[in-house]
């Protein structure tokens, strides 16, 4: 199967859309064993439809390691209009490392150079997650939600 079958297989797949940042949590987090860091990007389309989930990296129980190029390179080749990405804390702490907040500033700088959006970079856990873009950590001077959602809150994990 060569990559244009595959990529039109994956086109007459349904594609949810995303309302909020719980719904990429609750996606990202089936996808994932809790024994490990995973880094997660979702593809979305112009209507803030998920055209591909991906995970970009597998760390260790501490930590991984990402370079914009590689989140980016996918994010390309599948047209994503904009991106959120999410990676997991195994410690249960969803608070953003140091490490967090520079990857991400590094991230969202490259997103606009690239012109698709870093909707948000969620961290999460099992029962709760963090929006780094509701925490302040995007520099565009907004604090949104990042699919237009205003109903749920960042940490809230009751739906």
């Amino acid at each position: 199967m060569n990559l244009i079958t595959c990529k039109f297989l994956r086109d007459l797949l349904p594609k949810k859309q995303v309302h909020s940042v719980y719904d990429i949590w609750q996606i990202a987090k089936n996808m994932i064993t809790n024994d490990k860091e995973y880094l997660i990007r979702f593809d979305l389309n112009s209507t803030n439809h998920i055209v591909n989930k991906e995970v970009i990296s597998i760390g260790t129980l501490t930590g991984l390691m990402i370079h914009p190029r590689e989140l980016f390179k996918s994010a390309i080749i599948n047209s994503a209009c904009s991106i959120v990405i999410a990676h997991n804390h195994p410690s249960e702490d969803c608070t953003p490392s140091e490490g967090d907040i520079e990857r991400n500033e590094a991230i969202v700088e490259a997103g606009k150079l690239l012109e698709i959006e870093v909707k948000d970079h969620i961290i999460f856990c099992d029962k709760e997650f963090y929006s780094m873009k509701e925490g302040g950590y995007f520099n565009d001077g907004d604090k949104e939600e990042p699919a237009g959602s205003e109903d749920e809150s960042s940490g809230d994990s009751d739906g």
